[in-house]
């Protein structure tokens, strides 16, 4: 994470400490950082605790780019049955991991931008950790 965002307070660096791994995203100022990302000046940093991805992170030697897939679906908003995503993309991803259904609930947003604290989104993350 170091490398791609600036030096953090102590405090903040406490947080991430408590919260990470898990459903949170937190927002820190970046460092410079390559195309297409060049003009940002914050960057969405998430450490999931999901036992899969841990593994699989473990064999790669840069970090996972990734977004979540809104549903076309005016009611619902992420579809999470993994057998609906593959047939809904199956014609634009090389592959796709099955690892069962995923949760619908978003992981917490916390904005460690500026000197005080702000929750962008309550979500998933126990928010007596922040």
């Amino acid at each position: 994470m170091a490398k791609y965002t600036k030096p953090i307070s102590n405090s903040n660096f406490k947080i991430l400490k408590r919260c990470l791994p898990g459903p949170y995203t937190f927002l820190l100022p970046s460092v410079k950082l390559s195309k297409p990302f060049e003009k940002k000046s914050t960057i969405g940093i998430r450490i999931s605790d999901h036992p899969i991805l841990l593994a699989l992170l473990e064999l790669l030697e840069a970090p996972l780019i990734t977004t979540s897939i809104h549903d076309a679906d005016k009611i619902i908003d992420y579809t999470t049955d993994p057998d609906e995503i593959f047939e809904n993309w199956e014609s634009k991803i090389d592959l796709m991991m099955d690892c069962g259904f995923g949760g619908n609930i978003p992981s917490t947003i916390v904005n460690l931008c500026e000197v005080e604290v702000k929750i962008e989104r309550e979500g998933k993350g126990d928010m007596s950790l922040i």
